[in-house]
């Protein structure tokens, strides 16, 4: 009989609380050694779900458009649907002003 196999005639000659510990430990060795499949990163969300349910999320599109900050924080204020609406459009014409900002002073393209 291998090791991990446990004999319940063997119990009988062993203390109790050893028998116990023994089998926990090997409990918690059993459950270590599977790992659960890690769920995508775009599958998950946290704080909400005001990206997850679109077709394309706004990381996906800024990523694969090679948008700089500034842009995909944008993009990411018009597309996102949660609390007040109008706020986020003004945050994204804050983000687009800084961005012009930074045009004009030659800090970015």
């Amino acid at each position: 009989m291998s090791s991990d196999t446990l004999d319940p005639y063997s119990v009988l000659d062993q203390d109790p609380i050893k028998a116990l510990e023994a089998a926990l430990a090997r409990e918690a060795i059993r459950r270590h050694s599977h790992k659960p499949e890690p769920v995508p990163a775009l599958a998950q969300q946290v704080g909400g779900e005001h990206y997850k349910g679109m077709a394309i999320q706004p990381i996906e599109f800024s990523m694969a458009n090679h948008l700089n900050a500034c842009q995909h924080t944008a993009i990411k204020y018009i597309v996102r649907r949660k609390g007040d609406r109008l706020q986020d459009i003004d945050k994204a014409i804050h983000t687009l002003r800084i961005y012009r900002d930074m045009i004009e002073a030659g800090q970015a393209e």
